[in-house]
Formats: structure tokens, sequence, C-alpha cells
């Protein structure tokens, strides 16, 4: 089909090799069908790993060799919980080349449908679909599996009021913890 760099193990040269790719189908047309899908994958960048590689490794990949220089610790560790806790164990032994829309909004309706917080079922596709980004930048993909998909909808937050004898409790508290770091606040209460 074509050829891809490789580094060569032994002098750590980089080496073009060809990938010669067998195709078996039912016809011929689909024979050059195949075929053609595949030159126009050469000639898109995307490289041929893509074919071997599931979502898990590269959910894997992401973490290890982009979130982990690029992102806050809290916001790693936050990724890092929804792709082990949630998108492997879901969709991860999917084949990259197997992604479809489909697919993807149905596990996370699934975690939607799980009884998870939407604020949480919102950070786990704010996760994949920054994983899904990379591996577009990386040419692992042609397309983002998740593009024209609607964001899940964050939950609306909700505050609570004092009630009045609340506010005179925290008050009367407050009074009596003078000098501690939020006493210059509660003086002016």
């Amino acid at each position: 089909v074509g050829t891809r760099p490789v580094r060569d193990e032994v002098t750590g040269r980089t080496v073009h090799k060809r990938d010669i790719r067998s195709v078996t189908r039912s016809s011929r047309r689909e024979v050059v069908a195949a075929l053609a899908s595949l030159r126009r994958q050469y000639d898109a960048g995307v490289l041929p790993e893509a074919n071997r590689l599931t979502l898990a490794e590269l959910l894997e990949r992401w973490l290890t060799n982009h979130v982990a220089s690029r992102r806050s610790a809290g916001t790693a560790k936050n990724y890092a919980k929804a792709v082990n806790r949630y998108l492997i164990p879901r969709v991860g032994d999917a084949r990259l080349t197997q992604l479809s829309p489909m697919r993807l909004s149905t596990a996370i309706n699934d975690l939607a449908l799980s009884g998870l917080a939407p604020n949480t079922v919102s950070g786990i596709y704010t996760a994949l679909s920054s994983a899904l980004t990379w591996a577009v930048q990386m040419r692992l993909l042609e397309r983002h599996p998740l593009r024209g998909l609607e964001r899940p909808r964050k939950g609306d937050s909700v505050g609570r009021v004092l009630t009045g004898a609340e506010l005179r409790a925290l008050l009367a508290e407050a009074h009596t913890y003078r000098g501690g770091r939020w006493w210059p606040v509660f003086s002016l209460m």
C-alpha cells in the first residue's frame, strides 16, 4: 500500500518499510474498494497502526504522552479516573477503526442511566473527546467519532440558603472564634 517510517532497533536510524496488506473480499469490486480505502488512509497520513490499536491502548497513551505533560495534576487525575473506571471497562476493547458515533453515544448514555451525576458524565465525555481529538492530531483517526453528537448536559448547581436560625447560630459560633483565619470575614457580619 505504501511505505512507513520505522525506527531500526539495532542502529536507531529511521528506515522506510513497505507496508504490504492482503485484502480478501467476496468480489473483485469489494477488493478494489478496500484497497482504495487503504490508499486514502495513507494519503491522509493515517498511521497503519490505527487498524490494530484499541481504544484502551489509545487512552493509556493519551494519558501518559499528552495529559501528564500538558494538564494540571488535578485534571490528569480526573481524566485517569474517567478512563480507568468508566471508559476502558465499557468501550476499551473497541479497535479505533471500529469506533462509531452510535457506539460511543450508547456508552455515554448508559453511564448517564446508571445513576452517575450529570457532571460526572459530562467529565467522562470531555476526557473521551479530548483523547479522540489527540488521536486525530496524531493521525490515528481520520475523523472525530464524537463530532456532531450532543454533549451531555451538566447538572444544575443547587445552592442552599441558610434559614434565619442557622444564620444566627453560625454568627454566634463565629463570634466565639476570635483570632481565627475567618475572623475578619465573620466580624463584618
